[in-house]
Parts: C-alpha cells; structure tokens; sequence
C-alpha cells in the first residue's frame, strides 16, 4: 500500500487552517514537514490496545491534548479473532482517556478496508 505524507492529517490540518484554527499536533513522533503539513508531530504507533493502554496515562500528561483523534486495534483485528476482547479492551481504553482527561474531545475513528 502506498503511504500518503502526514496521511489524514495533511487534509485534516488545511482544513482547520482554513477555517482559523492554531493547530498544534502533538506526539513524540515526526513525519517530515511538508508544504500541506507544517506540523508533523505525532502519536501514530502499530500497537495493540492494550499496549496503548499501558502507555496512554504518561502521554496524556506529557501532551495534555485538548483533542484525541484515536485510531486503535487494527493490531488486533489482524492477529486475533477474539471480537469481544477486542472491543472489552478499545472500551476500555476510551473509559481510562475520558477519565484522565475528562475536558478533552475524543475521537476514535474505524479502520480503513484493507485489501489483500
């Protein structure tokens, strides 16, 4: 498959811009800055949840994000069949950020259709 620089988050960025918005991406990982994604920070990582889970407390209070845009167990989905964990865990991990950060937005978006 082929990876798009900043992936959403190009069109994401221009579009919030575009209607007067100070966006500031933030995350311990970089994407290289482009013309459409002058902010290339980032929290993209091929985890499972529960590895999210374990991590999520310390990034939350390292970035005090005021929106969390999380995309989350496609790892899962591709190694285990076990739906109802899957869905027990990403429940979960959205319970422990709205209490973490009860005055943040969080979005959690579903998995692209991945092709063979």
């Amino acid at each position: 498959s082929k990876t798009v620089d900043g992936a959403y988050r190009s069109s994401l960025y221009q579009k919030l811009n575009d209607l007067g918005y100070d966006i500031d991406f933030v995350g311990d990982r970089s994407s290289d800055i482009t013309n459409s994604l002058p902010d290339g920070d980032h929290e993209g990582h091929k985890w499972y949840i529960s590895q999210f889970s374990n991590y999520i407390e310390a990034f939350l209070d390292q970035t005090d994000p005021d929106i969390i845009l999380l995309m989350a167990g496609g790892k899962d989905i591709s190694y285990s069949s076990d739906t109802a964990r899957i869905i027990d865990d990403l429940n979960e991990l959205i319970g422990k950020i709205i209490t973490l950060r009860p005055s943040s937005f969080v979005f959690v978006s579903n998995h692209p259709k991945r092709e063979n």
